[in-house]
This record gives C-alpha cells, sequence and structure tokens, in this order.
C-alpha cells in the first residue's frame, strides 16, 4: 500500500478527479513532527509529490524525520516537464510521466 504525499489541499482533490485517493496533504512544504507521528502510523509506502521548489536534499533530509520500516520516496522531475509555478498534480499527463518514470526512493 501507498500513500501519496502532496503540499495542498487542491492536489489532493486533483489526484482524486483523476480516480487516486490515497493521498494527504501537509498544507505547505514543512512537515511538522506530528505529521510525520501520522504518516508513520499508516504503515504503508509514502510517496512525496512535492513542488519543484523543493530540491532533493529537502526532500532527503525530511525522508530521514521517518523511523519506520515504510519505503519513503519522491517524484523528483528530472525531465524538466513542469513549469516554474505547477503542481505535480495540475496535469494528469505529467503526474502519470512522473510517477511512471521519475519516482526516486528516499529511504528504505
Amino acid at each position: 500500500q501507498l500513500v501519496y504525499v502532496v503540499e495542498a489541499e487542491k492536489g489532493v482533490l486533483q489526484m482524486f478527479s483523476y480516480g487516486i485517493t490515497n493521498v494527504v496533504a501537509t498544507c505547505g512544504k514543512q512537515v511538522s513532527q506530528s505529521q510525520i507521528d501520522k504518516l508513520s502510523r499508516l504503515c504503508v509506502d509514502i510517496c512525496f509529490l512535492f513542488d519543484k521548489d523543493v530540491s532533493f536534499n529537502e526532500l532527503k533530509e525530511l525522508s530521514n524525520k521517518f523511523v519506520n520500516k515504510s519505503k519513503i520516496m519522491c517524484a523528483i522531475d528530472n525531465d524538466n516537464i513542469l513549469t516554474e509555478k505547477e503542481s505535480p498534480t495540475d496535469n494528469y499527463k505529467k503526474l502519470k510521466h512522473l510517477l511512471d518514470n521519475n519516482i526516486v526512493v528516499l529511504k528504505g
């Protein structure tokens, strides 16, 4: 099982409209310890779909805050398909490309 973690509530709604319902939002790129604890208690793999302005190093640092055995992943736009202000969830074709081709394991 897997949960996608996006920054904004809008991303949850967009993914739901694409038929993807295992999504939660952090309400920003900062993830609190309480949110980390709640995500950890799900006992599922976690995939961050954060905006392009969040660096790989920031995501790697975030993954190190998880102490459970869940696999922590992220989508990294190595193909440069997103515009500067575009969220990974704004366009279904781009989201699908990221999920199919650009998932990186951070931990686990």
